[in-house]
């Protein structure tokens, strides 16, 4: 988790990032269930 956000806190300005779904690999997205 603190990786992730050091790497949206640190991308370029032009970046955006609106939405992260961080989740367990194990874990099923929504989109397939």
């Amino acid at each position: 988790i603190a990786d992730t956000y050091v790497h949206i806190a640190q991308q370029h300005r032009s970046t955006w990032t609106h939405e992260i779904d961080m989740r367990s690999f194990t874990d099923m997205p929504w989109w397939n269930h």
